[in-house]
């Protein structure tokens, strides 16, 4: 399964991008990066954005944008953005163990 054949609208093939991604979440192939926000003017790292990337196991690292309109459209969007809030949250929570100083998370939410 290509991507490529996914964006032309082949049915077979968004079918099991849909059935692959309804697995993800219970398979563990989502993941969230951090990306450091940086004060310019200190060079302090006062925050991070999480984001989500899928770790498909044909297709590799995928970003939100070549999965989040199926996931919308399917509303696993709920359970996705469920999954996120809470790994965002447990690792602040590691973080904050651990003492690091106070940073700022930004997490994106589809409406």
């Amino acid at each position: 399964m290509a991507l490529d054949a996914v964006r032309r609208g082949q049915p077979g093939e968004r079918m099991k991008l849909e059935s692959d991604l309804n697995m993800a979440l219970g398979n563990g192939e989502l993941e969230l990066f951090y990306q450091p926000q940086v004060e310019l003017i200190s060079g302090q790292i006062v925050g991070v954005e999480a984001l989500l990337r899928w770790n498909h196991p044909e297709l590799g690292l995928l970003g939100p944008d070549e999965f989040l309109d199926i996931a919308e459209e399917t509303n696993l969007i709920f359970p996705i953005g469920e999954w996120v809030l809470k790994t965002a949250f447990a690792q602040a929570k590691q973080w904050q163990t651990a003492c690091f100083p106070p940073l700022r998370m930004a997490v994106n939410l589809s409406v």
